[in-house]
């Protein structure tokens, strides 16, 4: 698994707007499976100091689709640095589970996305 010390060498790439909806999506990633994992927390702590954003962005009653059409209007690089850091964020608990993959299959489809990119992902993120 990729390390995690506040090198989030791709967030650095999203705009103000795309960072507010990639972290809301963090967000929702640790908590798909009803449970928070310390090593999930950690790392969305680390990408809201990375990003200089605060918990009060609107972290309640995200709406996903809301937030994956902020990424449609992107171009690919963000998409591409999305997938990345939310296939990390994913593998960060070692487990993956099966609303994980829905999530993703989600993005694939929304950032039209190949299955062999998502592949790739998910195997430099584990």
């Amino acid at each position: 698994m990729r390390g995690y010390g506040g090198d989030y060498m791709y967030l650095n790439l999203l705009n103000k707007e795309e960072q507010v909806g990639f972290l809301q999506l963090a967000y929702h990633v640790v908590h798909i499976d009803n449970k928070l994992d310390e090593r999930e927390n950690a790392i969305l702590q680390s990408y809201q100091l990375e990003m200089g954003l605060s918990e009060e962005i609107g972290m309640n009653n995200i709406d996903f689709n809301n937030v994956v059409s902020i990424f449609q209007k992107s171009n690919k690089r963000s998409q591409n640095a999305v997938l990345q850091e939310i296939c990390c964020l994913i593998f960060a608990d070692g487990i993956y589970h099966k609303n994980e993959d829905e999530l993703l299959r989600k993005l694939q489809k929304a950032f039209d996305i190949t299955d062999e990119k998502v592949e790739a992902c998910k195997q430099w993120a584990q």
